[in-house]
């Protein structure tokens, strides 16, 4: 966005000298936090470059040769992916030091950005103006011209990013190569890349660039299962074969997505496609890592090259299926109560509704592994849960209120402008609610593992302690509907979140045979921030938009925030699981004192 605000040679001399500084600044750093926070600087300036100089090859070079001039940009890319390891290690090898390499490295990226500077060209007309979302409007107009295969680009990025995370691990532990061979053989992908970007690059000038990431796309996938049954003496071959199948497939998308966005806005269409592509994407590596954990590196390694893997496809199949499934009832059934129930009695009543969902947190895992122990099987539990929910759909359809007035047609971007309205009205408050549950979640997920490493407890006992928060919940739920509905939404919210982060610190010194007193105290607070949030939210949106505004908030507290228990995971593994547990006890008793501060001074 800032390269077509002030024209990508700013942007792109700039970063690149500010990257060579950064390099050597971390060549003299003297702190464990200073490499930290030097080698994040690193990490946000040189994802400044990729998308202006891809939008600067766009406008600078004619669409009949585009592609193999961006063949030979990415080139750069796979070439110093390959060799500098190898530059940097006999460099640190020959000068007795790690410093040396980040020291000689600064010398390209500071050349080039003065190189850039006074070669590119200098002139630049802005964006004109058309409002705040047009950047927005442009962006889904990319999405509709080369959505789907961008998206299956994206996809294949996905996997392919877990694929190159885990590939020494996976050829060390499951095939048994040498450390070092496995480290060469990680760069063949890259050292094949040399040449696939600039083939597929001029290939996609002559027959057409949705060709040619077909192409790749459509090698890429066996391509990798051929690698995980290929003997271990020749698995250089279909490294080969990925190497160049995924240089033309990120080539070529690259040109297709530059070539589709309008002149003005091809640096932030592109940005805006390399976050999803490779940041985002990268999101898949720590989830093949749990994977792996669970079903060791090789099984998960054919889940990745088959998508799905022999005899389990069925049954991840549907569970992905039950996971979207249930998504979709819990914001329909908040609007449809908000929309029952007089504002007066809305608290207690959505409460009540609440209960449900923590009861069945606490008591279905039990009943769960009662029915399968007394059956002999898993699926006993799965076919005697199915009455539940079945009954209760035929009942709900006959018991709601069956008239329905669609919302009025308002143009396509009336739902983004009436989130921003409940954004600016209760922003303040469902942000930090949010915050809570996106540390709460990471709580959760680990919290019995850390009761049985951290604090010694029975494996069992941990289990029960695991249920408390949610059995308590059934008492926190209607209590915080109830008072909302007599002292206000906001005044409930503030006193949940600001009574969560103590108890959460207190759960960590606590004493382990009374740590059932601070998890009894975390349950009823975070019952009474997610119900009366949830209230809030549904009451502040339009009556005809609750379910979308509701999905939304679900989508940003729940799936998005889940996304913490893996962050946590890495973090508990860095410096041990007890000492995690204290840094989101921390973490969230500073979002509590935020909080009080923010209520006393009428903010929130």
């Amino acid at each position: 966005m800032l390269a077509d605000r002030i024209g990508p040679r700013i942007v792109l001399s700039g970063g690149l000298v500010l990257l060579g500084l950064a390099s050597v600044a971390l060549s003299l750093a003297g702190e464990y936090w200073h490499l930290l926070v030097l080698l994040l600087a690193m990490g946000i300036i040189s994802g400044s470059y990729h998308a202006p100089a891809v939008a600067l090859i766009a406008r600078a070079f004619p669409e009949r040769g585009r592609g193999a001039v961006m063949g030979l940009h990415t080139t750069g890319g796979h070439l110093s992916f390959f060799a500098a390891p190898l530059v940097a290690g006999a460099v640190a090898l020959a000068a007795g030091t790690w410093r040396a390499p980040y020291l000689l490295f600064a010398i390209a990226p500071i050349a080039s950005g003065i190189a850039l500077w006074r070669l590119a060209p200098r002139t630049h007309v802005p964006p004109p103006s058309r409002g705040r979302l047009a950047a927005l409007r442009e962006l889904a107009g990319v999405g509709r011209a080369v959505g789907a295969v961008v998206a299956f680009s994206i996809l294949f990025q996905v996997g392919f990013a877990a694929f190159l995370a885990f590939l020494s691990i996976y050829l060390v532990d499951a095939r048994g190569v040498n450390v070092a061979v496995a480290a060469a053989l990680y760069g063949l992908p890259q050292l094949a890349g040399v040449v696939g970007a600039p083939f597929g690059g001029w290939l996609s000038d002559r027959i057409g660039r949705r060709a040619v990431i077909a192409i790749g796309l459509g090698v890429l996938g066996p391509a990798v299962w051929a690698f995980t049954v290929t003997p271990t003496p020749l698995v250089f071959l279909p490294l080969l074969v990925i190497g160049v199948a995924g240089a033309v497939r990120m080539t070529v998308t690259e040109v297709l997505v530059a070539e589709s966005a309008p002149v003005e806005r091809r640096a932030t269409v592109l940005g805006t496609y390399y976050l999803l592509a490779a940041e985002v994407g990268g999101l898949a590596a720590p989830g093949l890592g749990i994977l792996a954990t669970a079903v060791g590196i090789a099984a998960a390694f054919s889940f990745v090259a088959l998508g799905l893997a022999g005899e389990y496809w069925h049954l991840l199949v549907l569970l992905l299926a039950m996971g979207i499934i249930s998504g979709s009832y819990h914001a329909p059934a908040v609007a449809l109560i908000a929309r029952a129930f007089p504002e007066r009695g809305r608290g207690a009543v959505m409460g009540l509704h609440t209960t449900g969902g923590h009861l069945s947190f606490f008591a279905a895992p039990l009943v769960a592994g009662a029915v399968a122990l007394a059956a002999g099987t898993w699926r006993a539990p799965y076919l005697l849960f199915a009455i539940a929910p079945i009954a209760s759909g035929i009942a709900l359809w006959r018991l709601a209120p069956r008239t329905h007035v669609p919302p009025p047609s308002r143009g396509r971007l009336a739902a983004l402008r009436e989130l921003a309205g409940v954004g600016r009205a209760v922003g303040a408050v469902v942000a930090f609610s949010i915050l809570f549950q996106v540390g709460f979640a990471a709580f959760l997920a680990f919290l019995s593992i850390y009761l049985v490493d951290a604090r010694g407890v029975n494996v069992a006992v941990a289990a029960a302690l695991y249920g408390l928060p949610q059995l308590a919940g059934v008492v926190g739920a209607p209590f915080g509907g109830w008072l909302s509905d007599r002292i206000g939404r906001r005044a409930v919210i503030a006193i949940g979140l600001g009574v969560l982060g103590p108890a959460v610190w207190a759960f960590t010194v606590t004493p382990t045979p009374l740590v059932f007193l601070p998890l009894l105290v975390i349950g009823v607070a975070g019952a009474v921030r997610m119900t009366v949030t949830e209230v809030l939210v549904a009451e502040s949106a339009p009556v005809e938009r609750r379910a979308t505004v509701l999905g939304t908030y679900y989508l940003l507290a729940a799936e998005v925030g889940g996304l913490a228990a893996p962050g946590l995971g890495i973090l508990a593994t860095a410096v041990g699981i007890a000492a995690a547990f204290s840094f989101v006890a921390l973490g969230l008793t500073v979002l509590s004192a935020l909080v009080v501060i923010a209520a006393l001074t009428g903010r929130l």
